[in-house]
């Protein structure tokens, strides 16, 4: 895991269970606290002093009770009453005083309880971290030429204990020195485990609801009465040799030119061919969005709109992150924290050229067709979308955690910029205050950006030239792909359904035995 770069904050931690188990009262002596214990030892001390005297009030009560039965005159009884009613008040302030110092003993109980985990927790992680730290050192000196750096592992302190006592409607499964869940861990974990797995589940679901659409263009074409091979008048072999070989070719040539821009962009992002040069162009690129990030539209070269207030502030609250805008009556999604992808823009122009091409020629050699052709080109878009999704993750790969590259660059990025952005939240809001906390931004990218992008590149050499050496293969695998499918789905568009029959229902059998296992 070290190896791989696995072992660090956004991909690895170490949860310590059962903090409430603690005796706090051996941690207070320990800690030097005499105060807060003497302050319980006293509250305490009233309460059995209390209790004590209602105990021995309780013989004169009840002699009390029976004079009063026993008495002959009501002026007898009266004064008897008087002397009932008096005792009676003093139980009473006696009570709500003791309801009240055992109130104050229990928070007492509770705050000593929280400071003695509080001591305990940070002496844990050290110990911990430290542990690690040793464990680094000692792969390294076993390791030679491993260049990669120690990074803090994450450490939860956590109580289920506690957590499940404040979801239960009963306060005896109350657990002292927890008062909300926050103070359990358990919702700071469960963050974290949103945060490191959900962008990764993001990609592969788009990735399989892209399959899915090009599946459900099939079983669609299967079941329409549309496609007959009577209105077909030419054989598989003229179809494929007259009309999808053609555009076939012409897309896949398009598509591999564009690859070798696109590997030359790769390679022109590579750090290790010039890392002074790269990291001097980072900077000044990094810069650069900086200064537009106060814009509306900042991906607009010509754009000089400023975005409102409340859309720049939202965007700082979130350090960054991703953040939808909705002002104007328009949406407009904002990521200061990740670039866009050009290849996908690329990719939609040159696909969607083929695309008409491949439909124009189909409507003209089958006419009869035309209308049911026009419906079913909409299928082709699926096919787009998972080529699309295939060059996204091989880009994406680059700068992925484990043997395959360094860890993701994005959220080293934003775990480096987090600090500059607390920055900005405390400027107070009024005239000015965007100004001045776009100021605050373009300082903190004037004086830490070279500092910050070489901390990113230092120690990615071996992870880097490996995964360059693989991302040309796999682009070409991504282009065939495409083609392939577009092939399969033109023949499904137009001959007969039954082998589309057969396919679709093997497809279905094998995601039906996949559900039974």
């Amino acid at each position: 895991m070290r190896m791989d770069g696995k072992c660090e904050g956004h991909n690895f931690c170490i949860v310590l269970s059962k903090t409430d188990d603690i005796d706090p009262n051996a941690t207070a002596k320990r800690e030097g606290w005499p105060k807060k214990l003497k302050a319980i030892a006293d509250l305490q001390a009233k309460v059995q002093e209390y209790d004590a005297a209602i105990k021995a009030r309780k013989p004169m009560v009840d002699n009390l009770r029976k004079a009063k039965n026993d008495a002959k005159g009501d002026c007898e009884k009266k004064s008897i009453e008087t002397k009932l009613k008096k005792l009676d008040k003093v139980k009473k302030r006696h009570t709500r005083d003791k309801k009240r110092w055992r109130a104050e003993i229990r928070n007492a109980r509770g705050a000593n309880f929280h400071y003695a985990i509080q001591a305990r927790n940070p002496v844990l992680e050290k110990r911990i971290l430290d542990h690690l730290r040793q464990r680094h050192a000692t792969f390294l000196s076993h390791s030679p030429g491993a260049s990669t750096g120690f990074a803090p592992t994450k450490i939860f302190p956590v109580s289920m204990k506690a957590y499940w006592g404040l979801r239960e409607e009963e306060n005896a499964s109350l657990v002292e020195g927890f008062p909300t869940a926050a103070y359990t861990g358990i919702p700071a974990l469960a963050t974290w485990l949103r945060d490191v797995t959900i962008p990764y589940r993001e990609r592969h679901v788009i990735s399989l609801l892209s399959r899915y659409r090009e599946l459900l263009g099939n079983v669609q074409t299967w079941s329409d009465n549309g496609c007959e091979r009577n209105k077909v008048r030419l054989s598989t072999e003229q179809v494929k040799a007259e009309v999808l070989d053609p555009i076939c070719s012409q897309l896949l040539h398009n598509l591999q030119s564009y690859d070798l821009t696109l590997k030359k962009q790769i390679a022109a992002c590579d750090p290790l061919t010039n890392k002074q040069n790269a990291l001097k162009q980072c900077v000044q690129h990094c810069n650069e969005r900086v200064m537009r990030w106060v814009l509306k539209d900042p991906d607009n070269a010509n754009s000089i709109l400023r975005m409102h207030p409340l859309t720049f502030s939202a965007i700082v609250k979130r350090h960054g992150g991703e953040f939808l805008s909705r002002s104007g009556g328009g949406k407009q999604k904002y990521h200061w924290m990740e670039d866009m992808i050009p290849a996908n823009v690329k990719i939609n122009e040159k696909w969607d050229k083929q695309i008409k091409a491949l439909t124009a020629n189909l409507t003209k050699e089958f006419p009869d067709m035309k209308k049911y052709i026009m419906d079913r080109s909409g299928s082709f878009s699926a096919i787009k979308a998972e080529v699309r999704d295939l060059v996204s993750e091989a880009l994406i790969d680059i700068s992925r955690t484990s043997a395959q590259g360094h860890p993701n660059l994005t959220e080293r990025m934003a775990e480096k910029w987090e600090p500059s952005f607390r920055l900005p939240q405390k400027e107070k809001p009024g005239k000015g205050v965007i100004k001045r906390r776009h100021e605050r931004l373009m300082k903190h990218s004037a004086k830490n950006g070279n500092k910050i992008y070489r901390e990113s590149v230092t120690g990615m050499e071996g992870e880097l030239k490996a995964h360059f050496e693989t991302s040309p293969a796999t682009l070409e695998a991504a282009w065939r792909r495409g083609i392939e499918r577009l092939r399969a789905q033109t023949f499904h568009v137009l001959l007969n359904k039954v082998d589309l029959q057969k396919q679709v229902r093997g497809t279905l059998m094998k995601w039906t035995i996949l559900i039974m296992i």
